[in-house]
């Protein structure tokens, strides 16, 4: 409460007006009892409000307040030789004080509650009706018109201190006081609070694709599904951007709260229509436990950030939180650091690991390596997931594209007979605003043809929107540049999407090829995808290719391209011109 000490002070007026009212009439032992009671009542009320400000118990207050209020008015009225209208002005001035507190709403039931008592006790009391309607009703035209006033204001103040303007969801700075509020009273009551963190998985992609107007639709609507799917003892706030929380105080199992993760994933599972366009969201949540994991409400908040990035790593997922997600949140601060001036410090470096035809190099796939000035090198799967969430992918996408496309330019000119370079494109670069244009701006400005670029683009990109995604293969097409689907397999493209898909190659993901090596069954599922891509007359690339079984095996089902440790790790640029040899030589057999 913005005036809590006014607010409880204020309602010492009752005890004062009791005063008043026993000096006027017949002395009688029981006002000394009302007396004690209603400053009690009034300083237990100052202390309460004081500590309990903005609490789960300070939700209840208006309701007890007014039940304790109208007893202590009744009271006043009630004395004997008490005119029925001399305390009007008490009561108007508590009812402002519940409209500064707590808005139009409940003054106007506290008010209406007043009019009623003071009707009952003129009907008692057989007060003239001229009298009755003479001084009721200046009370209510001054009433009405405070209330509305400074109700209205107070709502509107509220709303904006403690309710999120978009989706009507309590806000960050509520969710924070609730919070400290549910450890205070498991601590104090012995029991068990649970807190859940969870953001909406590549929320990003639907803002740079679709804009930012889609974006709030998106948030808007899964917030009215979470509200609804949620029991009513779950607070649930938006924390902020697509972030939301949920408070579970008490809780008796475990069990109870995987429940509630659960009915949150549920609860995002049908597609959103959004423009029209159904989008597939899910959430990551992660979940910290008091008193288990932490002892107050920021290590709760912290503990769960932690289990949240766990759970992206497989998204539409949720984790508890565990001691070794402390130590990952601190490396990934350290990272984010570094990461945000890698890229104007020179520190990242392509590699190129060699695609294979019948022993022959005919191109390289290049990847992304990051040179830590203290650290040393630091694999993509370290750091390329914090640089979609963080929005950096995009800036580094677009160097390595350049990049690539420069230093494969530079190979054919020095007479090296290469058919493609092969790039990574993730879903963020995709989906962005312009992206044919982004690329075709890298290729003038690398000096590369087109129909040497290879991007590589996996299922779940695909997936997102697919009627956009076949538009913009058709204009990237246009320019001469080929498509391949990577890590084909993982996702959940169909045949029908395949064949509408304008795609000039599939890369079998790793898991398959390893596969193979445990039955028929498994080179089976292979042979399947090869004959898929022959019918639909698409090259095929085997990735993850170790051992000389393996390449038999695919030779033996038509697989022609591949490539893996062996026929060569991913090089750093010299080491890839050397395995190249001479100009018109690297045609040499590699066979690991």
């Amino acid at each position: 409460m913005r005036n809590r000490w006014l607010f409880s002070l204020g309602h010492l007026l009752t005890p004062i007006m009791i005063c008043i009212a026993m000096a006027r009439s017949a002395f009688d032992l029981s006002y000394v009892f009302l007396i004690v009671l209603s400053s009690l009542w009034a300083l237990i009320l100052t202390r309460w409000v004081d500590t309990q400000a903005f609490s789960g118990q300070a939700r209840k207050l208006p309701v007890a307040l007014m039940v304790m209020d109208i007893s202590l008015l009744s009271l006043i009225l009630a004395i004997p030789d008490w005119s029925v209208f001399s305390p009007i002005w008490i009561m108007q001035s508590i009812l402002l004080l519940y409209a500064v507190e707590y808005g139009y709403r409940t003054s106007v039931l506290f008010g209406a509650a007043i009019i009623a008592l003071a009707t009952l006790f003129e009907l008692k009391l057989n007060v003239p009706l001229e009298q009755f309607v003479s001084d009721l009703f200046p009370f209510v035209l001054v009433a009405s018109l405070n209330v509305v006033v400074i109700g209205k204001v107070t709502d509107k103040l509220q709303r904006l201190a403690y309710c999120d303007t978009l989706t009507s969801l309590p806000n960050r700075t509520f969710m924070q006081a609730a919070l400290q509020e549910s450890v205070a009273q498991a601590a104090e009551t012995k029991q068990k609070a649970a807190f859940l963190l969870f953001d909406l998985d590549s929320f990003k992609h639907v803002n740079d694709t679709l804009g930012h107007e889609a974006g709030d639709e998106l948030l808007l609507q899964a917030s009215v599904r979470l509200r609804s799917q949620l029991p009513l003892g779950v607070t649930l706030a938006r924390f902020g951007g697509d972030e939301f929380t949920a408070i579970i105080s008490p809780y008796d199992h475990v069990d109870d709260v995987q429940e509630v993760a659960e009915l949150i994933l549920n609860a995002l599972r049908e597609p959103f229509h959004i423009s029209g366009i159904p989008l597939h969201i899910s959430a990551s949540i992660g979940i910290s436990l008091y008193p288990q994991h932490a002892g107050d409400a920021a290590e709760l908040l912290k503990y769960a950030d932690a289990a949240m990035y766990s759970a992206k790593k497989q998204r539409n997922h949720y984790e508890f939180f565990r001691p070794s997600d402390a130590a990952d949140s601190a490396e990934r601060l350290f990272l984010e650091s570094d990461l945000t001036a890698a890229l104007g410090r020179g520190e990242f470096e392509l590699y190129y690991q060699p695609q294979i035809r019948h022993g022959s190099i005919i191109g390289f796939e290049a990847l992304l390596r990051w040179n830590h000035p203290t650290r040393g090198l630091i694999p993509p799967a370290s750091f390329i997931p914090l640089a979609e969430q963080r929005g950096h992918i995009l800036g580094i996408g677009n160097w390595v594209l350049v990049t690539a496309c420069r230093q494969f330019r530079d190979m054919l000119e020095q007479g090296h007979t290469l058919e493609h370079i092969a790039v990574n494109i993730s879903v963020s670069q995709f989906y962005q605003l312009h992206f044919v244009r982004n690329i075709h701006n890298a290729l003038i400005e690398s000096g590369l043809e087109p129909h040497y670029l290879q991007l590589e683009i996996t299922e779940s990109a695909a997936m997102k929107n697919v009627p956009y995604f076949i538009d913009t293969l058709n204009e990237l097409h246009k320019l001469g540049i080929k498509i391949a689907i990577d890590d084909f397999g993982t996702g959940y493209s169909s045949f029908n999407y395949l064949s509408q898909f304008p795609l000039d190659a599939l890369k079998i993901d790793r898991s398959f090829i390893w596969n193979m090596d445990k039955g028929d069954k498994h080179v089976s599922v292979v042979g399947g995808i090869i004959l898929m891509a022959s019918a639909l007359q698409l090259d095929v690339v085997a990735e993850g290719v170790e051992t000389q079984e393996q390449a038999q095996l695919l030779e033996e089902l038509g697989c022609t391209v591949a490539q893996g440790y062996l026929y060569g790790r991913p090089l750093p640029l010299r080491e890839a011109y050397a395995l190249l040899g001479e100009p018109g030589q690297h045609a040499a057999a590699l066979t690991g």
